[in-house]
């Protein structure tokens, strides 16, 4: 075994059930955003648009899409990683959170056909204007904050582990503190917005921090996941635990410059969006190239993976390939064009 090997142990019985649950909840989100695509594409067809009664079926369903592909499915995935290393410490307030982000996401999927939606696309959270889709969104958003709240009780819970174990564990409580700083940018954007804003505006600035700062924890948890998948693959990873847990603290850094930006500039400022912009351009490349170019160089190093496990490392080299091509896009963003949508597809 190597030295350096990052690997996280298998979670016991009680603990894969609620992993289990999890990862059921963000692909049961993916197929039935999947089935929402075949209603956008039936909403602009010439027959089937006739006979749809909804008036603006082609964003109510695009909504609905958006938040179960990417809020429920990057955040359900969360919970898979967060449970899978969880003690057993308060396991029932795990499976509550699970209900209620489950119960959350069934909400959304049927708020499209409980009345009239007046979508609205804004960044990161689009929205339908019908109390039955904002319930839903509360009820998930209980849910995940509750598994906010374990992991953090819980995550300092596990003993006697290698040195690479403890780096993944580390990384994985630098994407609970990302999580928690969203929520509370959540909470402050809500309560600073000026009140001439409505609609589309509103929502803007309503998710605009906290839905920047989310994307720092699901660096990190891609990272851990990075690591993982070449240490399973068989790759000689040319990087010691006690650097990869460095570079974990450093892509914690602009989650904790965050703050700043609250207290410098007015949740409702042009400057306020401008910051989170060069937040989340620059600051996310500090763990994720060097991590990114020592999994790479490791993969190159060993091209045949290790006998059985030729899946993950396929899976890790396309996960890199697209994370690198999504990041390039971004920094040729310029003005609201394709370039955003294709950025985080």
């Amino acid at each position: 075994m190597l030295l350096n090997q990052f690997t996280l142990p298998a979670p016991d019985s009680n603990a894969r059930r609620l992993v289990t649950g999890w990862l059921l909840l963000g692909l049961v989100a993916l197929v039935i955003g999947g089935l929402y695509t075949i209603l956008i594409v039936l909403s602009r067809t010439p027959f089937f648009q006739e006979v749809i009664p909804w008036v603006d079926f082609f964003r109510t369903a695009l909504v609905v899409h958006v938040n179960l592909t990417v809020l429920v499915w990057f955040l359900a995935f969360t919970g898979v990683f967060w449970s899978y290393t969880n003690s057993a410490r308060c396991r029932v307030c795990g499976w509550v959170a699970l209900g209620l982000a489950s119960l959350g996401t069934l909400v959304i999927v049927v708020s499209p056909f409980t009345g009239e939606s007046h979508p609205l696309m804004n960044n990161y959270v689009p929205v339908l204007q019908n109390p039955v889709f904002f319930a839903g969104l509360i009820i998930f958003g209980a849910g995940f904050g509750l598994l906010i709240l374990r992991s953090c009780l819980t995550a300092f819970d596990n003993d006697n582990q290698t040195s690479g174990e403890t780096s993944l564990r580390f990384g994985l409580f630098v994407a609970v503190v990302a999580s928690l700083f969203a929520v509370v940018a959540l909470v402050l954007s809500y309560l600073g917005i000026d009140e001439g804003f409505q609609g589309l505006a509103y929502y803007d600035r309503l998710f605009w921090g906290s839905g920047h700062i989310i994307q720092f924890s699901h660096t990190q948890l891609m990272l851990v996941a990075w690591l993982w998948l070449a240490t399973v693959s068989g790759a000689l990873l040319r990087l010691s635990p006690r650097v990869a847990l460095l570079l974990f603290i450093l892509g914690l850094q602009p989650v904790l410059a965050a703050p700043i930006i609250y207290i410098v500039f007015d949740v409702s400022s042009g400057d306020h969006l401008f910051w989170f912009i060069q937040l989340m351009k620059y600051g996310g490349a500090i763990a994720a190239v060097p991590i990114g170019l020592a999994v790479t160089l490791s993969i190159l190093e060993k091209w045949r993976p290790a006998e059985g496990f030729e899946v993950e490392r396929n899976a890790l080299l396309f996960s890199i390939l697209l994370f690198g091509a999504g990041g390039i896009i971004g920094f040729m963003i310029s003005g609201s064009t394709v370039t955003v949508p294709a950025h985080y597809h």
